[in-house]
């Protein structure tokens, strides 16, 4: 299969409601597939992080349809085993890092946005998430502000790293959005009605930009890889992706300069 979603999106609606239902339902070996995917979609597989993401929301709870849609992401990733995530040779690797950050505003059910983002070094990436907002954003620019502020705490801790490796990054860390209304916001600590019902908490990427550790950069939306981890794609777009991941069909591994 060309993507890792199924056609049809994923809801409680398809949840069993009677105890035939329910009995029928624990027959199925969904848990044990949703939690082998989620294994490989931290580990070496970026692509399936958004279709594990769903289908772990129901892991309580499932029913046929969800155990249809655990059986399409099986055969996905059967006609993609050999697909690996390839590091090296890449002209400039200075600066280390440079990050992607994407959201659906309200696209999923219950009106939540989901957060994206992956962290490239080497050319490829390195860390990702695709991970449900805790509140129901307002507008795109506050999901896309949300989903920066998720994706900070990621560099932090990755610059952290690579200082205690011996390799202390001076420069600010790129973050790439595609909100131009996300990245005024970041740079601009004055006030606006639309973003001061937000969270203390959630400014953590203000005071990050402010202090020159990320510089947050607008990126067209047709060019933002953690498009991927946002929502179901097209088969295109999806090997679209994958190219710009570097996630080819080989076994992976680091090449030499």
């Amino acid at each position: 299969l060309p993507t890792p979603c199924s056609n049809e999106r994923l809801t409680s609606d398809m949840c069993p409601t009677t105890d035939a239902e329910r009995q029928f339902s624990a027959t199925l070996p969904y848990c044990a597939i949703v939690g082998k995917c989620m294994y490989l979609s931290t580990c070496t597989r970026p692509d399936i992080s958004y279709a594990v993401r769903e289908l772990a929301r129901y892991m309580s709870n499932y029913g046929r349809q969800h155990h249809a849609a655990a059986k399409h992401l099986l055969r996905y990733l059967q006609g993609t085993r050999s697909r690996g995530i390839v590091y090296g040779q890449v002209p400039d690797p200075f600066p280390l890092f440079r990050a992607f950050t994407d959201s659906d505003w309200a696209m999923s059910e219950g009106r939540i946005s989901i957060s994206g983002y992956i962290v490239e070094c080497a050319g490829a990436p390195i860390a990702w998430s695709s991970k449900q907002q805790a509140v129901v954003a307002l507008s795109s620019c506050e999901a896309e502000y949300l989903s920066c502020t998720h994706c900070a705490r990621q560099i932090i801790w990755l610059r952290s790293l690579f200082q205690e490796f011996g390799f202390p990054q001076t420069a600010p860390t790129t973050l790439f959005c595609d909100n131009q209304g996300t990245v005024a916001c970041t740079h601009d600590p004055h006030s606006h009605s639309r973003m001061k019902h937000i969270d203390i908490h959630a400014h953590f990427i203000r005071d990050c930009v402010n202090k020159r550790i990320i510089d947050v950069h607008h990126i067209p939306g047709i060019n933002n890889i953690a498009d991927l981890l946002t929502k179901p794609l097209s088969k295109i777009l999806h090997s679209k992706w994958l190219t710009c991941l570097r996630m080819d069909a080989d076994q992976g591994g680091v090449l030499e300069a």
